[in-house]
């Protein structure tokens, strides 16, 4: 019998090549979100930083052009920080996308790849007949020379 051959083998391995590119552009996508995630860490934490030493300042008393540049500053880091957040946000749907089409490929590749298992079932089924009807065919010859050879 001739060797195993899944007519849809091409497909199948474009379709596992195609859930490769969507798990690395996903994997790229997560990281993206980490990093600016930490950003924005840190920018809240300077934030942070810098509202504690303006308040010590105000306590030990300030020059009002030091205080109005302080504020500012803060006030900046805090805008930064809303704009870092909302860029995380903007990614999470950005990733919940990616997510669907990688959830969409594997189950094309899915669906495919039990196909390509049914072939493989047939064919194991057709191979295991024919060599059950070789080895009866063996067995009637062989008997049938012994029958010959003793007749």
């Amino acid at each position: 019998m001739k060797k195993f051959a899944f007519p849809l083998q091409k497909v199948l391995e474009y379709k596992i090549h195609m859930e490769d590119i969507e798990k690395e552009i996903l994997q790229r996508m997560r990281e993206a979100q980490a990093d600016l995630s930490r950003q924005a860490d840190a920018v809240l934490q300077r934030e942070r930083v810098c509202i504690v030493e303006c308040e010590n300042c105000c306590a030990a008393g300030i020059v009002i052009e030091n205080l109005i540049f302080r504020r500012t500053n803060i006030a900046q880091l805090r805008q930064l920080h809303e704009e870092m957040m909302e860029r995380i946000r903007a990614m999470e749907a950005e990733i919940n996308e990616q997510i669907d089409k990688l959830v969409e490929v594997s189950r094309d590749k899915t669906s495919i790849e039990k196909l390509r298992q049914k072939h493989l079932e047939e064919y194991q089924y057709m191979e295991n007949k024919e060599n059950e009807a070789f080895i009866e065919e063996f067995v009637r010859s062989t008997s049938f020379v012994n029958q010959q050879q003793v007749g």
